[in-house]
């Protein structure tokens, strides 16, 4: 069983949006808008660079955090998580060349069916400088038996 003595833990991280994997992932989900992989499309419209689509932030925290030290915390067999939920706040625009911190903390940690299925509930929240632009809920799955 996960030890509840986690809730509370944080991991911090930092990482810089990128124009080109920002591009290609627009791209690869099929985006139209031209804000997300055309800069000079977004400057016309206002913008310092590409937007980040929503979506993306989930993308920038997998890349940020590749060794998953908070899964490894958890001490437990990876070939028995699974990615149960994902949900997004967003409190402002996020744009390519911006270095945003990722400030994670394990905010939950319940079982169902017994105890055979335990889930682990962490949120990050996502800052450029000073100020917050989203928060990411994550939640996994620990299968036991």
């Amino acid at each position: 069983m996960i030890s509840p003595d986690l809730i509370g833990r944080t991991h911090s991280r930092s990482i810089l949006v990128e124009r080109g994997p920002l591009s290609a992932f627009a791209r690869s989900i099929g985006e139209t808008n031209s804000l997300y992989f055309d800069v000079e499309a977004a400057r016309q419209r206002g913008h310092p660079d590409l937007v980040v689509p929503p979506s993306y932030l989930f993308s920038l925290l997998l890349f940020a955090e590749a060794d998953h030290p908070w899964v490894v915390d958890l001490g437990v067999d990876l070939s028995k998580i699974l990615h149960g939920e994902q949900r997004f706040e967003h409190d402002g625009l996020i744009f390519a060349g911006e270095t945003l911190t990722l400030k994670s903390a394990i905010t939950e940690i319940y079982e169902k069916r017994g105890g055979a299925l335990e889930f682990v509930e962490r949120a990050t929240d996502v800052f450029a400088g000073e100020q917050r632009r989203g928060r990411l809920i994550t939640t996994l799955v620990v299968r036991h038996g």
